[in-house]
């Protein structure tokens, strides 16, 4: 299982990642930028392991209105997906490329819980860090 640490340099190295069409790059700082911006830390975080083939369920409560980003990474042994289901059950965000890294930004139209689905879609098991903010 991940320790404090690793948990919190994974969500910070999330914090780097930037969409880009259709895919996920890490986001180069240019020479002259300015300092990198302190990522505040995720209002909820857990750690995990998901065995293959198989799907981990987590709640949360959102509010509506409020932008959500929910992120995450795996130990890179195998193909994790994540989808967020909204109170009444309908898929609003999901993160289905082929790779451990996950990220969705939504905005909820529906204060309540929400349900996360990490599915591992390869053959061993992956341990994995997820944050909310």
């Amino acid at each position: 299982m991940f320790g404090s640490r690793t948990i919190a340099a994974s969500l910070v190295a999330l914090s780097s990642l930037t969409l880009s069409p259709g895919a996920l790059a890490a986001a180069p700082a240019p020479a002259s930028a300015a300092p990198a911006m302190q990522v505040p830390p995720p209002r909820s975080a857990v750690t995990g392991r998901v065995q293959a083939f198989a799907t981990n369920t987590y709640t949360t409560f959102l509010v509506a209105g409020q932008l959500t980003i929910i992120a995450g990474k795996g130990d890179g042994s195998t193909d994790l997906d994540m989808a967020v289901y909204d109170p009444a059950g309908r898929l609003v965000a999901w993160d289905f490329r082929a790779d451990d890294r996950m990220l969705v930004n939504f905005i909820p139209m529906r204060t309540g819980i929400y349900r996360i689905e990490i599915r591992n879609r390869g053959r061993w098991f992956n341990d994995f860090a997820l944050g909310i903010w």
